[in-house]
């Protein structure tokens, strides 16, 4: 038995899974399982996993589309190691990663179900962006509650306690994006996290990403994690309110701004001193009784200056 499952679901990714499979297997610590789920790809992906001659990799079919959160359910039942880890189709790992990570977890106790690291973003335009930008300031003491503020953890960039999955279950398949927020959140309010301050992924732009979701999506999805985790929201006015603005801002960009407006409401009224809530709702408000999305053209001009041009041509 490997003292590491390595979890890796893909979705029709064959041009960039050789890159992903290549980090890993070049890892420092060797002693792990590579367990590849393909989600019922109709490219070569088998062919691109088979083309690696190593006994460590498992390679399962899915005989359905399954999405991320199941993919992933299905990877931790089928894995046998102490500790699981994750890996994404198209990241790469630092060569030390497994190494620093379990060498962290393997020296705390039985309190610890988790460690984990910033990453390293690769923008559309190559530009490297550590992420979350404020990271330093992160540590095991402060870390759910930073948590609770933003998903500050990478699914890749996070190892956690095989006893984690037997107790909590594992992703939650209701969730269309962000159930790696909500995964975390219930890991970081049980048990204690190793934070570790150096980036150990290298997260690259792809098109078409399940982690760009569109803005209707997102609102429902950021709805869902507050009403998951209300009772612990609920302790800071701040977080509330910055909860509330996020699916307000995400409902007002889809173009649902007698809704969007509610959640503004909601937030101001947890935080009335905060300016760009106040703004934010002012903007929407003039929305719901423009002929354009005032608060689009705002929020995001150059989408803006689309949607008008497209307006005067008709």
């Amino acid at each position: 038995m490997s003292k590491v499952s390595i979890i890796l679901p893909t979705y029709n990714r064959a041009h960039l899974l050789a890159r992903s499979i290549g980090s890993i297997l070049n890892q420092t610590y060797s002693d792990f399982e590579l367990i590849v789920i393909d989600d019922n790809s109709k490219d070569n992906t088998e062919e691109v996993v088979a083309s690696f001659k190593d006994r460590r990799i498992k390679y399962i079919k899915n005989q359905n589309n399954q999405g991320p959160s199941g993919a992933r359910n299905t990877g931790m039942a089928y894995a046998s190691g102490e500790y699981i880890a994750f890996q994404d189709s198209d990241d790469e790992w630092v060569k030390d990663k497994l190494l620093k990570l379990i060498g962290a977890i393997e020296k705390q106790g039985n309190e610890y179900g988790m460690v984990c690291t910033p990453v390293y973003k690769i923008h559309k335009n190559g530009v490297r962006e550590r992420h979350p930008a404020k990271s330093k300031e992160i540590n095991s003491n402060n870390f759910y509650r930073e948590l609770l503020k933003n998903c500050i953890v990478a699914t890749p960039a996070a190892i956690i306690k095989r006893e984690c999955f037997k107790e909590l279950g594992g992703f939650d398949t209701e969730f269309k994006c962000y159930e790696d927020y909500d995964y975390f959140l219930r890991i970081a309010k049980k048990y204690k996290i190793i934070y570790i301050n150096e980036p150990m992924i290298i997260q690259h732009y792809t098109p078409g990403s399940v982690n760009v979701p569109a803005f209707i999506i997102q609102a429902e999805m950021k709805k869902k994690i507050v009403e998951k985790h209300f009772e612990d929201y609920v302790k800071y006015k701040s977080l509330i309110a910055g909860k509330y603005y996020l699916i307000a801002d995400a409902l007002c960009m889809a173009g649902n701004l007698e809704e969007g407006i509610i959640y503004f409401k909601k937030a101001y009224r947890n935080n009335k001193l905060n300016i760009f809530i106040y703004l934010s709702l002012t903007l929407s408000y003039f929305s719901l009784f423009s002929k354009f999305n005032i608060y689009r053209i705002f929020r995001n001009p150059a989408a803006g200056l689309r949607e008008l041009l497209k307006c005067f041509k008709r």
